[in-house]
């Protein structure tokens, strides 16, 4: 899931020479569809004004919502803050766009445009529903009988079910097509994660797969390969993919490999 973070911006009315910091630190990840937002807009523009500080509050709102989004793994809290995020950045947005505030820093408007894309809702409810396919094996892998397993799995699906007005096509059909991954070394996962973090903590969007010498098919099918950082999940496709699983990942803009030469020649 692409993100974006801002920091530093500065809002200030346009009648007003006072500047007012956005004091944000969390991250800010754009969704959602073009028509939705301009239907805020036209529902908006028949509202009185919104003061300075009920925008910084809906901006903290918004960043709130948005590391929900990417940690939680509670159906009923992705899907009803995925609906509140996009109703806060729709007025950020539509306060920007109508001149009645200045932002200093990152456009609102251009960031939301660049996200507003099928594909990426799509991406991000994927990247949701494979997080919480996730813990599901993991719970059900410690689960010491096999009706008990099923029964993990079972609830997932039938969960699902549930939000599926929610979804896009795809990912619907995304979620039925999940099958059991089996978490091989709660050690192994623990250290992927750990590299996660630092790959984000770095900067980096993304990951590859590297698989070792002696590796099995599973890993050599995915050796090269690169991921978002957002979806990296163990065992599906993040080591360990095996019992004696010794790959590993690294960081990776995200671009080709012409793009990566030139940043790499940058230093």
């Amino acid at each position: 899931m692409r993100s974006v973070t801002l920091q530093g911006g500065i809002l200030k009315r346009q009648t007003c020479s006072k500047l007012n910091h956005l004091r944000i630190h969390k991250k800010v990840v754009f969704l959602g569809g073009k028509e939705e937002i301009m239907g805020f807009f036209d529902l908006f523009k028949r509202q009185k004004p919104v003061d300075l500080a009920t925008l910084q509050r809906d901006l903290e709102i918004a960043n709130d919502c948005a590391q929900l989004i990417e940690n939680t793994v509670n159906p009923e809290t992705f899907f009803s803050r995925y609906d509140l995020y996009m109703e806060k950045l729709a007025v950020l947005a539509e306060a920007q766009a109508s001149h009645r505030v200045k932002v200093k820093g990152d456009n609102l408007i251009q960031k939301y445009e660049r996200m507003n894309t099928d594909e990426q809702k799509a991406e991000t409810i994927n990247a949701f529903i494979d997080r919480v396919w996730y813990d599901t094996c993991q719970k059900a892998d410690k689960l010491k009988t096999e009706k008990g397993k099923e029964n993990r799995y079972k609830k997932f699906f039938d969960t699902m079910s549930q939000y599926e007005g929610a979804m896009p096509d795809i990912c619907i059909r995304h979620y039925k097509h999940l099958v059991p991954i089996k978490i091989y070394s709660e050690e192994i996962c623990e250290q992927i994660l750990r590299q996660k973090d630092s790959i984000k903590k770095n900067g980096f969007s993304h990951y590859e797969y590297i698989a070792c010498s002696n590796s099995c098919p599973k890993c050599k099918a995915l050796d090269g390969k690169i991921f978002p950082l957002s979806q990296l999940r163990p065992g599906l496709n993040a080591p360990p993919m095996c019992e004696h699983c010794r790959c590993s990942i690294s960081a990776h803009t995200g671009e080709s490999e012409e793009d990566y030469q030139n940043w790499l020649n940058s230093f």
